[in-house]
């Protein structure tokens, strides 16, 4: 007996919003920082991996750091390991956005496709008594489209005009 797989439900671009908002509140430290917060952050945040392994033994084998900072060795390289988990998320969102971007630029290519037929039809159409209620219509397409042939100038060359060099004085002898 063979079991046909269920096919996913698509979702309309306001359950994706909804779902991704969702998100937002279970996702740990989820913040929306200001340029100025997200400076403030950044140069800590970009401390190379060796100085930050380095730090890290430092605490795990002095216990007065452990003291001064609240925090063991084994706590600090599970922020890590998390972070460094954290970024594939940033890569998939990233892909999300892409996609989604790829998806309405294909809407947008295919509808405006058609809109560009229905203009080359409509006025193929306007040619015949019975259409020439698509005038309005036609009028309207030409005004938001600018479909008005424009005269082309040569472009002027870029090289400037050779001026006359100046004589130069014979040497005399």
């Amino acid at each position: 007996m063979t079991t046909i797989p269920d096919v996913p439900s698509l979702l309309t671009p306001e359950e994706v919003v909804h779902q991704i908002q969702a998100l937002y509140a279970r996702i740990p430290d989820f913040v929306l920082m200001a340029a100025g917060e997200a400076q403030y952050f950044s140069g800590s945040a970009r401390v190379n991996d060796a100085f930050l392994h380095a730090a890290i033994n430092a605490v795990a084998v002095t216990q007065e750091l452990r003291d001064a900072l609240g925090s063991d060795a084994e706590l600090l390289r599970q922020e890590v390991e998390l972070a460094a988990r954290w970024s594939q998320v940033v890569d998939e969102v990233v892909k999300l956005r892409l996609g989604v971007t790829g998806a309405i630029r294909i809407r947008r290519h295919r509808v405006g496709g058609t809109a560009l037929r229905v203009y080359q039809i409509s006025r193929q159409l306007i040619r015949y008594d019975e259409n020439k209620g698509l005038l309005p219509h036609l009028d309207a397409m030409r005004r938001a489209g600018q479909f008005t042939k424009r005269r082309v100038t040569a472009p002027k060359p870029d090289t400037p005009p050779v001026k006359p060099a100046a004589e130069e004085p014979s040497p005399k002898k």
